[in-house]
């Protein structure tokens, strides 16, 4: 039986880019966006459009620069060791990643591309994936700060975003930059709740404190929003507010005001 070929690389639209650079201007020693086609690896192909914030180093604290740019401007980590997994190498421990290489505890290979490819283009900086094309309403970052964790967790929502890959493919169009820009925005509601430590808050910021929590919980509902792959990503039930399709087709979502209830009704939690 014969497998598709990985797709290994695709030209960003030229239109995307020019909507990218309209919503999220550049502006000299401040960090800007790119998409990028992340093919992932033979053995785990991902086959993803995904954004990439690039930090110039000299926006980042100094001790943390100086380590980053040695190590993301240095030799390549892959010019050494192997994939360690099954059918790859002779080794009688599957660590399934890999290693021998210049970091066993992580491998940033493609980051470390990145990294090259901007000091070659003259614009040198920090990069990082912030978002991952996929699924029907546009995207998501990558994985769930502290917060929305715990919110989602309080709500009875999965607390983990899809990997890279198992959320159906999407292509850059326009609801990526609505979720980026409704990502931003949610910058005064997160730091509103880190703020909330005391289970003594005065009414008033008792109430800014649930208005910021909804706003962060609307983002969570958006983003999971539409269908993931079943056999990639088992969604947590919760009551009767989604519904199972059979073995082999998507998960779709059905009520997001369950989810905000049940949310409210567990709000205690941000402010303990």
């Amino acid at each position: 039986m014969s497998t598709a070929a990985r797709v290994l690389g695709r030209a960003v639209p030229e239109a995307f880019a020019a909507q990218l650079a309209a919503a999220f201007p550049r502006r000299d020693g401040l960090s800007w966006l790119m998409a990028r086609w992340e093919p992932g690896e033979d053995w785990a192909p991902v086959e993803r459009w995904v954004i990439w914030e690039i930090t110039p180093w000299h926006a980042l604290p100094t001790a943390d620069a100086a380590y980053l740019r040695m190590t993301l401007e240095g030799p390549n980590p892959r010019d050494t060791g192997h994939y360690c997994g099954a059918g790859r190498c002779a080794c009688a421990l599957k660590r399934n990643r890999w290693t021998g290489g210049r970091s066993e505890a992580v491998d940033y290979f493609r980051q470390w591309q990145v990294a090259q490819e901007m000091r070659t283009a003259g614009t040198p900086g920090f990069p990082r994936v912030i978002w991952i094309v996929q699924g029907d309403t546009g995207g998501h970052p990558p994985v769930m700060d502290p917060i929305s964790k715990q919110l989602a967790q309080a709500a009875g929502l999965p607390h983990e975003f899809p990997s890279p890959g198992d959320g159906p493919y999407a292509d850059l169009d326009q609801r990526v930059i609505e979720g980026l820009l409704h990502k931003d925005r949610l910058r005064d509601a997160e730091g509103r709740l880190r703020d909330v430590s005391s289970a003594e808050l005065a009414a008033e910021d008792r109430d800014r404190a649930q208005h910021a929590a909804d706003r962060v919980l609307d983002f969570i509902l958006e983003r999971m929003s539409g269908s993931v792959d079943e056999a990639a990503w088992l969604i947590r039930k919760h009551d009767s507010a989604f519904i199972a399709a059979p073995h082999g087709t998507p998960l779709e979502w059905t009520d997001p005001d369950t989810f905000r209830q049940s949310f409210r009704d567990d709000c205690a939690l941000i402010a303990s």
